[in-house]
């Protein structure tokens, strides 16, 4: 079951990689008076790396429970 963890995560970091790498070119992101510009790689890794925070706090308070 481990080994099938990390072929999974190595997948799916590869699959993202080549996402963000095809995927460079410039967007406008707007959440209530904000605007930013920002390339849309960046926006997809931000938003990986948030849920991969979130999915980790999530099962560190399951676990405590």
């Amino acid at each position: 079951m481990k080994h099938f963890k990390i072929l999974f995560s190595v997948v799916l970091l590869s699959a993202v990689a080549v996402f963000v790498l095809q995927n460079t070119a410039v967007v406008e992101l707007t959440l209530l008076i904000w605007t930013v510009s920002s390339p849309r790689a960046l926006v997809v890794f931000s938003v990986l790396l948030v849920g991969v925070v979130l999915g980790w706090l999530w099962r560190g308070q399951c676990r405590r429970s």
